[in-house]
């Protein structure tokens, strides 16, 4: 059985009730499309600038929800694998607690993936063209976001 690790954000307190449907990753990804629309109508109208903007804007937004998502799976994945360790009385310095372990390792996770996501996303635009990119990235976003909507809606929230 795994350790709890008393971190959960899924538990997180929302003092709205109208708006508790939107805890999890159903709000990151309601937030994330609503910004996607915003690009499209920006781009219907003529302005661009203020279109990418809100692509970015939805791209931040998912990836924070994502990162989230993310954090609580390494950390159970971690925590299942960590054995729990009795104290013991001796003369040696205390060894790490299971959830600083934990999350020392899932944090690690998070940064090696984060710095491949930034060169894979470097080396796309760097070499491929940016608009071609930006578009793919909007329409991988797009998918995504639905996805979680639709995972958060068919698991009730």
């Amino acid at each position: 059985m795994a350790p709890d690790i008393g971190g959960e954000i899924e538990g997180e307190v929302t003092r709205v009730e109208a708006v508790k449907y939107l805890q999890g990753a159903l709000g990151h990804a309601v937030g994330s499309l609503t910004f996607l629309l915003a690009a499209a109508v920006f781009l219907v109208f003529g302005y661009s600038a203020f279109a990418w903007l809100s692509v970015l804007s939805a791209a931040l937004l998912s990836a924070n929800g994502l990162s989230i998502w993310g954090w609580e799976r390494l950390q159970t994945h971690f925590a299942a694998q960590a054995a729990e360790s009795e104290p013991t009385r001796s003369l040696t310095a205390n060894p790490l607690s299971t959830e600083s372990v934990v999350e020392m390792k899932a944090g690690a996770v998070m940064l090696f993936a984060f710095l491949a996501v930034l060169l894979v996303a470097g080396s796309a635009v760097q070499y491929l063209d940016p608009r071609a990119v930006g578009v793919a990235s909007a329409v991988c976003l797009a998918v995504g976001n639905g996805v979680a909507l639709l995972r958060a809606v068919r698991t009730g929230g």
